[in-house]
């Protein structure tokens, strides 16, 4: 619970990155993990073309990586019978009516260049849709009371003052924002990652990331150091609250 704000730290500065084998220095490779959605459509294939699902199907879906950490996040959540879910989901008339869309789409995803590029490239540069430009332009605007409701947020959640139910509401505004898989978590996280990395590079960020903790601190310095100009200035973690995402000594 005392490392819950890397969350949204992890959703927004550089998600799913590893270096891969032989990869050039300094470059980051990202890999598109896909057997979940080869599986699922795999399993609508197959029962468009049969009318039915050998058990075999369901249990490559069952245990590919992506449903078995989708699982444990729905299960993070509440949910109940994920599989059962899933397995109705897959077995109805909406996704059957749209498989050939469907491959189409995966094909392209697995081809796609991931993630904005670097801190001076846009988030949505590759996005066609203006919705999510304009509620992405909001947000960033809100960056300083979107930072002091984050915090509230963690530090509620810290001291217990929150039920399982009260948490997952306030969570979820934060992640989406009219319906955009966006929202605070994915701005405010991304303005502190875009501040770390030009000032000190990419290599620093990854490093920070390892532990999220640290990349608060970072941020923290860099905002006193560079005075916004309209007076306002950046808003900025509380000491107090970094302290108490500090680990007790051994």
């Amino acid at each position: 619970m005392r490392l819950v704000v890397a969350i949204f730290l992890l959703w927004s500065a550089v998600p799913a990155v590893a270096a891969e084998p032989g990869a050039e220095p300094h470059v980051l490779q990202v890999r598109v993990v896909t057997d979940e959605a080869d599986a699922a459509l795999a399993i609508l294939e197959e029962h468009a073309r049969t009318g039915a699902v050998e058990p075999g199907s369901w249990d490559r879906l069952w245990k590919s990586e992506g449903f078995v950490r989708l699982k444990k996040r729905q299960e993070s959540f509440g949910a109940k019978d994920v599989e059962q879910g899933f397995r109705d989901f897959l077995t109805s008339a909406e996704p059957l009516s749209r498989v050939r869309e469907l491959r189409q789409a995966l094909e392209t995803w697995k081809h796609l260049d991931a993630a904005a590029g670097g801190p001076d490239v846009h988030p949505h540069a590759t996005d066609d849709d203006p919705a999510a430009w304009l509620v992405w332009e909001r947000d960033v605007a809100s960056f300083n009371t979107d930072l002091r409701r984050l915090e509230a947020f963690f530090r509620d959640l810290l001291a217990g003052r929150l039920t399982g139910e009260e948490a997952n509401k306030r969570l979820f505004a934060f992640i989406d924002a009219e319906g955009a898989p966006q929202g605070a978590f994915y701005t405010v996280g991304w303005k502190m990652a875009a501040m770390v990395e030009r000032a000190r590079g990419r290599d620093a960020l990854v490093k920070l990331l390892c532990d999220p903790r640290q990349l608060l601190a970072a941020y923290n310095e860099l905002a006193a150091a560079h005075p916004r100009s309209d007076g306002e200035g950046l808003a900025t973690w509380s000491p107090d609250f970094l302290a108490g995402l500090t680990p007790a000594a051994p």
